[in-house]
């Protein structure tokens, strides 16, 4: 889930945050993801990124991310 910034006009693109996820949490061993320590750097760096890509003519779309659920395979 994306939290808006005031200053969007629109909602920003969720396409871009999924984009992110994929790319950051891809590859990573089941281990490494239940680690809360290492999770939540994985996810400081995920929000960092996707804050970057939906940034539009310099104004942040995105204030924070919110990651609801945790699939494994």
């Amino acid at each position: 889930m994306l939290q808006a910034t005031t200053a969007a006009t629109t909602a920003p693109d969720g396409s871009k945050a999924v984009d992110v996820v994929i790319n950051e949490f891809s590859g990573l061993t089941e281990a490494r993801l239940i680690s809360a320590g290492q999770r939540d750097g994985y996810v400081a760096d995920a929000r960092k990124k996707i804050v970057t890509a939906c940034t539009t003519v310099g104004v942040g779309q995105v204030m924070s991310i919110y990651l609801t659920d945790l699939v494994r395979h």
